[in-house]
């Protein structure tokens, strides 16, 4: 049994975890590697055991992050106190503006001891009123798009504070600037054009939320910034399911009983989606049924039989647990308005295993591999359909809407009993049979 030794290293026999800590947030945490012992000299259980400690580590360093956000937002808000002398209350208005700058560069030499150079000036910068910094207007702008979900929030504050790193001044920002912007950090490091169109309009979106409250007047530099696949030779990635070559060299590359080899087994064998398989708890699983609610459409509200291959697996993770525990306990709890996807440790634990199977497909140039653990999904549709499964049963199965007037609008829907027979159609598939070494190959393989 191959282990994923990702983040692993044995010490004085025992495994412990050691991850490196973001060169961002390296001053904030105070060292450069987070190491924790597991206590354990067995590598499969100190595989089992790393998912959790894993998880802690990356919360340590979200948070590490937030407080270095927060440090850099409470920095700027005393620049622009100091910019309107609201710290000079009661002094004489003809004394002001020495005493001002004499304060301002005083101040600024504490914050070049404490944080550095970098955020000395920026901050002289400001409090002298020479840069207007657009970092603080983020969150008045992230509150008036009340209909806008936390994880797209999230997506839209990192695009902002991302450029606050090339250029945080809203006075420095011409168009000129902006394209250099888009050359430099998208176009010469490959990057593909969606992602560069989707951080393009977030900044577009920004500016004209700028103007809109008087912060800047003019054209907008970000319109016709964007980038179309004529524009790169970009190799487009095209998604597909696991070959079973692959399925047999995932399965085998994890075990039963942890948190990975059980997510990919529940994926390979239900065609659930890692978001919907992260969410179930105990009371969803039940007359040997998955129920799953809140899906990602109406239509994924539904029951998805328990493969027999899983039940085993499924039994242990609810024995002893309340009706409210999560199936997967070990996954990080993810907070009310959290930008966090339920299942995203999964999927990130995934894409190690992958990367340690050599189970990948990228193309020259892409972005993304073209198999994921989505491809669990693509992989159990293709079988159900092998097997010889009537499409909108495996459209129930899968939580798709189903096809026409007929099926889509006036029929109830398919029996559980149509609903397991097709779950139970798709099967691991076998391995092949290793050839002893120097024998002829068999009649069927010569032919081909």
């Amino acid at each position: 049994m191959r282990y994923d030794r990702t983040h692993l290293e044995q010490h004085r026999r025992q495994w412990r975890v050691r991850i490196a800590v973001p060169k961002d947030i390296r001053a904030t945490i105070g060292k450069p590697h987070i190491v924790v012992s597991l206590g354990t000299e067995s590598l499969s259980e100190a595989a089992r055991l790393k998912h959790a400690v894993i998880a802690e580590i990356r919360q340590t360093f979200e948070e590490a992050r937030g407080r270095s956000v927060k440090a850099r937002d409470s920095r700027l808000q005393e620049a622009l106190r100091w910019k309107t002398a609201e710290v000079l209350g009661g002094v004489p208005e003809e004394e002001r503006e020495g005493l001002l700058r004499d304060l301002i560069y005083q101040r600024a030499e504490a914050i070049e001891a404490s944080e550095g150079e970098a955020a000395a000036v920026e901050f002289a910068s400001v409090a002298t009123g020479a840069a207007t910094p657009f970092l603080p207007l983020i969150d008045p702008w992230l509150d008036e798009r009340i209909s806008m979900k936390p994880r797209q929030k999230h997506d839209y504050r990192r695009a902002i504070t991302k450029f606050a790193s090339f250029c945080s001044a809203i006075e420095d920002v011409t168009r000129r600037k902006a394209g250099q912007y888009v050359t430099e950090h998208f176009i010469q490091k490959g990057i593909h054009p969606k992602t560069i169109n989707k951080d393009v309009s977030c900044l577009s979106s920004f500016w004209r939320w700028l103007e809109k409250r008087g912060y800047v007047e003019g054209d907008n530099p970000w319109r016709g910034q964007g980038v179309n696949d004529r524009d790169l030779e970009v190799v487009a990635t095209t998604k597909r399911p696991f070959t079973d070559d692959e399925i047999t060299t995932l399965i085998k590359g994890t075990e039963p009983a942890t948190m990975l080899g059980d997510a990919i087994r529940i994926a390979a064998l239900s065609g659930m989606r890692v978001s919907e398989i992260a969410k179930l708890r105990v009371k969803d699983v039940r007359d040997g049924l998955f129920h799953v609610l809140n899906a990602k459409t109406k239509a994924g509200n539904r029951v998805v039989p328990i493969h027999p291959l899983v039940a085993p697996l499924v039994v242990a993770r609810t024995n002893g647990k309340s009706p409210e525990d999560r199936l997967f306990s070990e996954l990080p709890a993810v907070k009310e308005g959290s930008s966090m996807e339920p299942g995203q440790a999964i999927t990130k634990h995934f894409g190690r295993l992958r990367t340690t199977l050599k189970v990948d497909e990228k193309a020259p140039g892409a972005r993304q591999s073209n198999i994921d653990f989505h491809s669990f999904r693509r992989w159990f549709i293709t079988k159900a359909e092998m097997a010889g499964q009537p499409p909108h049963i495996i459209s129930s199965v899968v939580g798709h809407v189903r096809q026409g007037m007929t099926l889509g609008t006036y029929s109830g829907g398919p029996s559980v009993d149509q609903l397991r027979a097709c779950v139970e159609a798709v099967q691991f598939p076998k391995e092949k049979p290793k050839r002893p070494e120097g024998a002829a190959p068999a009649e069927s393989e010569s032919a081909s």
